[in-house]
């Protein structure tokens, strides 16, 4: 799947443009930060729609490396 079409994919799943606009590159980099953050100990104030909000990234990703026949980069 190229990046536009993750972008169109990302967009159709009704993802804000926050979300889509960085690709896949973005939603990586996004689920590297939010493990790095649960292994420091996760935002205790942080809200449990957050942390939610933050695992459906990597159900994106697995979506997205579905959708390219099981290979992801």
């Amino acid at each position: 799947m190229t990046d536009d079409q993750i972008k169109e994919y990302l967009k159709h799943r009704g993802c804000p443009e926050t979300v889509w606009s960085g690709g896949r590159e973005r939603l990586i980099q996004h689920w590297k930060n939010f493990v790095a953050e649960v292994q420091q100990g996760y935002c205790p104030k942080c809200m449990i729609e957050e942390y939610w909000n933050d695992l459906d990234t990597r159900e994106l990703i697995h979506d997205i490396g579905r959708d390219n026949g099981g290979q992801r980069r």
